[in-house]
């Protein structure tokens, strides 16, 4: 039986509170359960215009820039996602794909496109993989 409608309602509603989290992100706010939703085998790759090749990265290194986050927001950024799109490869796994922009004083600062691989791992949903690419605000 195909429950793929009902595995996207509940991967989307996961992937929601995540986002309310990451963008709430100031000095105060406990990251551990961003940090809960890195799978152990998490890894990735970064690359913008200044980079010769992309920079890959383990959960210890992709970890980093959540808390280098948090900083920003503490100091008057702030966050907001845009296009989101989810596609389901199957009940159990996800690929999402989105704009996070960064801005300060009104001005968008930053600009970058993810691209995320999810997993259910014993019932709940994991970051495993994702590509990050910095495009110009």
């Amino acid at each position: 039986m195909n429950n793929l409608p009902e595995a996207l309602r509940e991967f989307t509603a996961f992937h929601d509170r995540l986002s309310q989290l990451a963008a709430m992100g100031g000095p105060e706010t406990d990251l551990g359960p961003l940090e809960a939703a890195i799978h152990e085998s998490y890894h990735g790759a970064y690359s913008n215009t200044g980079l010769a090749k992309p920079k890959t990265f383990d959960k210890r290194e992709g970890y980093d820039p959540f808390v280098a986050m948090r900083k920003a927001l503490g100091s008057g950024h702030t966050t907001r996602m845009e296009n989101r799109t989810i596609r389901m490869r199957n009940e159990d796994e996800a690929v999402v794909f989105f704009e996070h922009v960064v801005v300060k004083d009104g001005q968008d600062v930053m600009r970058n496109f993810f691209v995320q691989t999810y997993a259910k791992v014993d019932g709940a949903w994991k970051l495993t993989r994702e590509t990050m690419e910095q495009v110009a605000p």
